[in-house]
């Protein structure tokens, strides 16, 4: 995988699905970061493949500038 985030979607049961983030900061020798989240089956809510891509992207966003100041402390 190149650097950047990619996002897939694992179905758990009729109310849940499993959310994995994959953030890659360099092509080659950079950083990963792998995060696993349970979220409510977007069937529960219908939103189009494009919302729920934009959804995952502002939480990876939010969880990694949550990660970085927790660092710069």
């Amino acid at each position: 995988m190149n650097k950047g985030l990619k996002v897939s979607l694992t179905p758990l049961d009729d109310d849940h699905v499993r959310a994995t983030f994959h953030w890659r900061e360099q092509d080659v020798g950079g950083g990963e970061l792998n995060l696993d989240v349970i979220v409510r089956n977007p069937k529960i809510n219908p939103k189009s493949e494009s919302q729920l891509h934009a959804d995952a992207i502002v939480l990876a966003q939010r969880f990694a500038r949550a990660f970085a100041d927790m660092l710069d402390t």
